[in-house]
């Protein structure tokens, strides 16, 4: 596993306990696995997004702003 391969994997939450683990991988399965951890973090903004949405236009409108607010990264 390369250092750019490893920087991905930490910027996808990977431990580094974990990392030492992955370097049994090769190179083409290391881009496949972080691939799909950058989908499925993608998948899962937009899930949030979406989830976040709903829940607002449930609320009195006079509260959608403070609430969005706190929310808010």
């Amino acid at each position: 596993m390369n250092d750019d391969q490893r920087a991905a994997l930490r910027q996808a939450s990977v431990p580094d306990a974990d990392l030492d683990s992955l370097e049994t991988l090769n190179t083409t399965a290391v881009d496949c696995l972080i691939q799909r951890l950058e989908q499925a973090q993608d998948w899962q903004a937009r899930e949030l997004r979406s989830a976040m949405d709903g829940m607002l236009d449930a609320m009195p409108r006079l509260l959608r702003g403070p609430v969005k607010k706190l929310f808010e990264r």
